[in-house]
């Protein structure tokens, strides 16, 4: 690794992308009320859903129609017909951050191509031959810091860092890097409220990943960056600039999204459902209702976008060409029409439904089973190693905040 410069720093290396955050995605502590009292009006409203909520609007849709949808099965509907819904927002808005070949900005056929080619590196079985090798050895890592003290604030100092953990590990990255390449990745997802960092984020990010790539592709190992390096399509490697934005987007979608669902998920274990956490202490194959419960309950995305590419009416409300969408996910897992007692956290309760934490749809998250696996693995170890965890009542009560995008500022615990 010695022939691949170091990841360059912000600028401002004093800059601290979490200040952002909050005018990004916003800080209520329980937008689902306000959001279940609009979905009440109707499952399709015409307005823009940030303005709706009393957050500064998104400059990338301005002068555009728009329109938020709530129902589970309008939603589910919206993002699985590609022929009517375009994924053009996130051209206008992440791809800047991201990159032009980023997943999640393509429609088909170039997302069809491109995804056949990344998810194969994401199959289950796949991501299962990693908890070895990558998810356990991470997690311990932090555990190891933590475990000998009387407490911590278990979100600031084990959670908001493992998946991270696991991809410098999964890519194989120099540990110099690391505090900076967590700092650059967090900005990437920030264009809203700060767009010159974030694409400074994009740029710098770019310039190390194209290294990395040339780098392995001269000396491939078994990390995830030489396996996609080394992929031909046609006869020919992937084009470099398809890779970083490929890269980018993972950043997001195996760290930034986990975290917050794991804090989200302790927060409800430790200070709602203590009886639950209890439970799981003593079986253990409950842990991926945990795990599912979470991603309904409160997942880590509260919202996905849409652009409609021809004239179309969703319960009886006309939608133009052009029309921006909104498509509340966050108030699709919570619809008491399928979901009994929606705001209650009960692992137990049957899932006839699939949540809509990961999206839906051709466009569902890649990671998905990545994610679920190293919140299973986090819980498990956390568990194993960690067997008198409980909230420290010396500090407030965890609180889980903001609105398109949801996690637990901090959360202290006692460990002895």
């Amino acid at each position: 690794m010695s022939d691949v410069p170091a990841l360059a720093d912000f600028d401002d290396p004093n800059y601290n992308p979490g200040t952002t955050e909050e005018i990004a995605f916003g800080d209520e502590l329980d937008p689902h009320v306000s959001l279940r009292q609009l979905a009440a009006r109707g499952p399709v409203l015409e307005g823009d859903l940030r303005e709706l909520q009393g957050m500064a609007p998104d400059a990338t849709n301005a002068g555009l129609s728009k329109f938020v949808v709530f129902g589970y099965d309008e939603i589910k509907k919206i993002l699985s017909d590609t022929d009517t819904f375009s994924v053009e927002p996130y051209r206008a808005g992440i791809a800047h951050t991201f990159g032009a070949y980023a997943l999640l900005t393509l429609d088909p056929p170039e997302h069809t191509r491109y995804r056949r080619i990344f998810q194969k590196a994401f199959l289950p079985h796949m991501v299962a031959g990693w908890v070895q090798e990558f998810i356990d050895p991470a997690i311990n890592h932090l555990l190891d810091r933590v475990v000998g003290c009387g407490r911590c604030d278990l979100m600031a100092e084990f959670m908001a860092l493992y998946p991270f953990e696991i991809i410098y590990r999964q890519l194989q990255l120099p540990p110099r890097d690391a505090e900076v390449f967590h700092r650059l990745s967090v900005a990437l997802t920030l264009f809203m409220a700060d767009f010159r960092r974030a694409r400074e984020a994009h740029d710098k990010l770019g310039v190390y990943f194209k290294g990395l790539i040339e780098q392995r592709r001269r000396n491939p190992a078994k990390d995830l960056i030489s396996v996609l390096a080394s992929t031909e399509v046609d006869g020919e490697y992937l084009m470099d600039e398809v890779l970083i934005s490929f890269l980018r987007q993972l950043m997001n979608a195996a760290g930034d999204t986990t975290y917050r669902s794991t804090g989200s998920m302790m927060v409800a274990l430790l200070s709602q459902r203590p009886d639950q956490f209890e439970m799981l202490k003593k079986d253990r194959s409950l842990i991926p209702r945990a795990v599912e419960e979470t991603l309904r309950w409160e997942g880590p995305v509260n919202v996905a976008f849409r652009t409609a590419k021809r004239d179309v009416e969703l319960c009886g409300v006309k939608i133009s060409t052009g029309s921006f969408i909104n498509c509340v996910t966050g108030v699709a897992s919570r619809d008491p029409a399928i979901y009994p007692d929606p705001d209650q956290f009960d692992m137990m309760r049957p899932h006839t439904r699939v949540p809509m934490a990961f999206g839906a749809g051709n466009h569902i998250c890649l990671g998905q089973h990545l994610a679920r696996l190293e919140m299973t693995r986090a819980l498990n170890l956390m568990l194993d190693r960690l067997p008198k965890l409980r909230l420290d009542t010396d500090y407030p009560a965890p609180q889980i905040r903001g609105n398109t995008m949801r996690t637990p500022r901090h959360l202290h615990v006692l460990l002895h």
